[in-house]
């Protein structure tokens, strides 16, 4: 199941953490059957990947926080960063 992989293999990012900050940059909103190709896409373009569940997030608009809250564990936040 591709949620359990994403989570058990990497930590939370959020959007004030060390980490974030630490030139991750936010690439794409996915559904989780799109996670994998651009995860591999990502890593053969030469970054470093992080995949996190989508949580809330302010500037994405109350419409579509409203619709990636219904779909719960569907959709994930792709961030990279040069190796």
């Amino acid at each position: 199941m591709v949620t359990m992989a994403i989570k058990a293999e990497h930590k939370k990012l959020t959007p004030g953490s060390k980490q974030l900050t630490k030139q991750w940059e936010k690439r794409n909103t996915v559904g989780k059957d799109r996670v994998e190709e651009l995860r591999a896409l990502y890593e053969e373009l030469g970054f470093e990947v992080k995949v996190e569940e989508y949580q809330h997030e302010s500037e994405a608009g109350e419409k579509c926080n409203e619709c990636f809250a219904v779909s719960k564990g569907n959709y994930f936040v792709i961030y990279t960063r040069k190796k």
